[in-house]
């Protein structure tokens, strides 16, 4: 790029070397602020799914406490004995009222009788209470879930003794948005609670987010020949969200997966104030900064520019004019040193006049 002048090539020169320093500052502030907002939303995805299972397992409790006293009464244990099914439904309806559960199940040991309270048919639940069951027994987590007639449910299965074991009640919750509405307010995550059926598409029954959102979820899991939980961020219609996978239950026919969610770009977003903030700077420091280097470019060029002049009026003849300077720097002594090659070309020029008339020697006029 030519410049046709000194101050414009400093003014253009030093304002983009300041305008690259400061495009320079903010990559890495804007790289830093998205490292540690992934960071933080990946924390807090740790933290939400510890508060998840908490929940759970907390309604487990309740649930089982529950499941207890009633497992633990008299009457109820004297009619399964007895095979009284009217009796035990009706102990099992009254059970599932007084703490709002979705099914309550029996199913005896001996008779292999089972009794079902709530919208379900004993041919839907043996096959899955039998399962249960058996998981229950040889494995050490309490916290089951079963997918009924394509709804999905929280399962706790409580032992019958008289002394030794007669039957088991299994109480069952829906997972619905309730549930996910609940665990958004203690984490502040977004939840959809996501399944597969065999030979059926995936399906989200219970979300937090709206609908156009939930089949962004949806979409995800159609699209994956063969599905793998792992954490990735998810692009939601422009919205990026890290996304974490909580297995429920796989059967290898059915599934039942948790997709908890936290939004990267609105915790982004709450830099936003701080990136005007910085931009502002940038921009004052700038508009200082052009004053700053008008001021010394004038500083610098101007003497020049005065000195250029002086030359054109010493190319032209003009002699006479005095080169001065108050400046002390090298720009000082430059003018210093112009002045006094004036004088001596002044000199020079005199003495050439004059010896073109008259005789040095003699002093007489060289023409009459």
């Amino acid at each position: 790029m030519k410049f046709k002048s000194l101050k414009q090539q400093i003014i253009v020169i030093f304002l983009t070397l300041v305008l690259g320093i400061q495009l320079a500052g903010l990559i890495p502030i804007q790289r830093s602020i998205d490292k540690n907002v992934r960071n933080l939303v990946a924390k807090e995805l740790v933290v939400g799914e510890k508060v998840f299972l908490n929940l759970l397992e907390s309604n487990n409790e309740n649930i089982l406490n529950g499941a207890k006293i009633l497992a633990s009464d008299y009457g109820f244990r004297e009619a399964i004995a007895s095979n009284d099914q009217e009796t035990i439904l009706s102990a099992l309806n009254n059970f599932q009222s007084r703490i709002h559960a979705d099914i309550a199940i029996f199913q005896g040991v001996d008779n292999g009788i089972t009794t079902v309270s709530g919208d379900l048919t004993e041919q839907d639940a043996i096959p899955a209470v039998q399962q249960l069951i058996k998981n229950y027994a040889s494995s050490s987590q309490k916290i089951q879930f079963e997918i009924f007639n394509d709804m999905p449910y929280q399962l706790v299965a409580v032992p019958i003794k008289a002394p030794i074991i007669i039957g088991w009640m299994i109480v069952g919750f829906e997972i619905d948005d309730v549930l996910a509405q609940k665990i958004n307010q203690l984490s502040g995550l977004q939840v959809t609670f996501v399944q597969h059926v065999k030979d059926k598409a995936w399906i989200s029954n219970a979300s937090t987010l709206g609908a156009d959102d939930q089949r962004v979820v949806q979409h995800y899991f159609l699209k994956e020949s063969k599905y793998v939980a792992k954490d990735l961020e998810m692009d939601m219609r422009g919205e990026l969200f890290e996304t974490k996978f909580l297995i429920l239950h796989d059967d290898g026919d059915d599934q039942l997966l948790a997709v908890l969610q936290r939004s990267i770009t609105a915790e982004i977003s709450q830099y936003d104030a701080l990136k005007y903030s910085l931009f502002i700077l940038i921009v004052v420091g700038l508009g200082i900064f052009s004053v700053a280097i008008i001021y010394v470019s004038n500083y610098i060029a101007s003497p020049i520019a005065k000195l250029s002049e002086n030359a054109k009026q010493l190319e032209y003849g003009n002699y006479q004019e005095a080169i001065t300077s108050e400046r002390e720097d090298e720009i000082g002594e430059l003018s210093k040193s112009f002045n006094a090659m004036r004088e001596a070309i002044a000199t020079r020029e005199e003495k050439v006049k004059r010896l073109a008339f008259w005789d040095e020697t003699t002093g007489l006029p060289n023409r009459v």
